[in-house]
């Protein structure tokens, strides 16, 4: 029996509607690239690759090569100081070591600025003539961190800021004489040509509160760097406009804590003023000598959500959750039925933070909550890392537990609609690319 057409285009347009309305059904393609982080397996040479979602393979856009020029060019002569010292100190040979061999090269982070800018942290180590860096050689780590901004249309790098690894500013912390310097929780300013990076020691002798912040602003060169002292996990603002982090007031005898209080404070650039949020009880006799965990995160460009847990030896405090209003100046206090001693950001359609990802108490998975007042878990997943980038804030990079580097790799990207696409990393990148789990969204 053949059906009327009218009742076959009545069907066509009830499969079409449905269709358009239901986002589990069909999902719109992110067409926006990836940035991934390789490798290579036998010339050690770093690159960057670009992925379109949903493309069989990834395509290698650039790779770092070797700057053929002699270490004693590239060092500046404090941090060939710091080596000749560390060598006469600790009595280490210097056969084979000297300024006329060419340093070793490698891209460290990759983020992704705008639609045609990536920014490069790169790492130049002190090479002797046997090819063998200071560190593989035992004799610690010399050299410099350089952050670089990759013109994608013209392939061209310009750097915008160095840092040596045995800065002076090393000269503030309390311990051994020459820390090693390590950065690390780069946050990029949402609107504004501007880091933040967090530095932290690595010598055992420091005690655990010894840490900075430096605010690099590159709208103009040189960079003009700011410098936080005994402060940790900064993070920018929705508009940019300010920077929040904890900051630790402590005095040791001896090379021990003897008193310890902790403060979260709003930092103003553009007005250099400076607003202390919350101030944690100064502690005498007992202080956390295991450090705390802390979560911070904006949920509004005059609103941030913190989460703050001290810990002890043999166990930790019930985490501290509150929401703070700069306009009213109160805090307000919440609780999560999953506690999440360590918030990792808010994400949203359109950069409205519609959602507060953070890590459960497990250390295994991560929570999504609604950012309104019911904080409704929505969604939970394993997760190992996340990371997501402020100016393209609507996707997110889950990376899995237990996810080594092996071809079964796989990350995820999360968006807006907490849609989930799955990523092979083995079958995107070529066998002897190391994968350096660093994506930029």
């Amino acid at each position: 029996m053949k059906l009327p057409n009218r009742l076959i285009l009545s069907f066509l347009c009830s499969v079409i509607c449905l269709l358009l309305t239901a986002p589990s059904l069909i999902h719109a393609q992110d067409q926006r690239p990836l940035y991934l982080l390789t490798s290579n397996v036998n010339s050690r040479l770093s690159s960057i690759w670009e992925y379109e979602v949903g493309d069989a393979q990834a395509t290698r856009i650039f790779t770092l090569q070797q700057t053929q020029r002699k270490n004693g060019d590239l060092f500046s002569a404090h941090e060939l100081a710091a080596m000749r010292t560390y060598v006469k100190d600790y009595g280490r040979g210097e056969i084979g070591w000297g300024e006329d061999y060419s340093p070793t090269q490698d891209i460290w982070a990759i983020w992704q600025l705008d639609s045609q800018h990536l920014l490069l942290q790169t790492t130049n180590d002190f090479q002797d003539g046997w090819g063998r860096t200071a560190a593989t050689a035992g004799l610690g780590r010399f050299g410099y961190y350089e952050f670089l901004i990759l013109d994608l249309t013209t392939w061209q790098l310009k750097s915008i800021f160095t840092m040596d690894y045995h800065d002076p500013i090393t000269n503030d912390w309390e311990g051994t004489s020459i820390p090693f310097v390590q950065i690390t929780g780069v946050q990029i300013n949402p609107t504004q040509n501007q880091l933040a990076l967090m530095l932290i020691p690595t010598s055992r002798w420091l005690t655990t509160f010894e840490s900075s912040i430096l605010i690099v602003n590159y709208s103009t060169l040189p960079a003009k760097v700011t410098h936080l002292p005994r402060t940790y996990s900064p993070v920018w603002s929705l508009d940019g406009t300010r920077l929040a982090y904890w900051q630790t007031q402590c005095e040791c005898k001896n090379n021990e804590v003897t008193t310890f209080s902790l403060a979260l404070q709003i930092y103003t650039p553009a007005m250099s003023v400076f607003t202390t949020a919350m101030v944690y009880p100064k502690l005498t006799d007992r202080i956390p000598l295991d450090g705390f965990t802390h979560g911070l995160a904006w949920i509004a460009n005059d609103k941030f959500i913190y989460s703050l847990e001290m810990i002890w030896l043999g166990g930790g405090d019930r985490p501290q959750e509150e929401i703070f209003d700069l306009n009213t100046n109160t805090r307000i206090p919440f609780e999560t039925k999953n506690l999440i001693p360590r918030i990792f950001f808010t994400f949203g359609q359109g950069g409205e933070p519609t959602y507060l990802l953070g890590r459960g108490y497990d250390d295994t998975t991560a929570n999504v909550y609604s950012t309104d007042s019911s904080f409704k878990m929505l969604l939970s997943l394993p997760v190992s890392n996340a990371t997501y980038n402020p100016r393209n804030p609507d996707r997110v990079i889950i990376y899995p537990v237990n996810n080594s580097m092996t071809d079964e790799k796989q990350v995820i990207l999360l968006d807006a609609d907490l849609h989930q696409t799955p990523i092979e990393i083995s079958k995107i990148l070529p066998a002897d690319e190391w994968f350096f789990d660093n994506i930029a969204p």
